[in-house]
Formats: structure tokens, C-alpha cells, sequence
């Protein structure tokens, strides 16, 4: 269960990297 949080956390953060890296493209 642990580990799963743990994947859930880099996902999120890997997402929102993403959606960072995408703005700052259009700028």
C-alpha cells in the first residue's frame, strides 16, 4: 500500500511538472 502512495506521489508531481513545462512553452 505503501508503494502505491508512494507511485501516486511521482505522478502527481510528474503532472504537474508537465502542466509547469507546457506554460512556460506558450510563454
Amino acid at each position: 500500500m505503501q508503494n502505491v502512495l508512494a507511485v501516486n506521489k511521482c505522478y502527481n508531481f510528474l503532472a504537474s511538472f508537465h502542466r509547469v513545462n507546457s506554460w512556460i512553452k506558450l510563454i
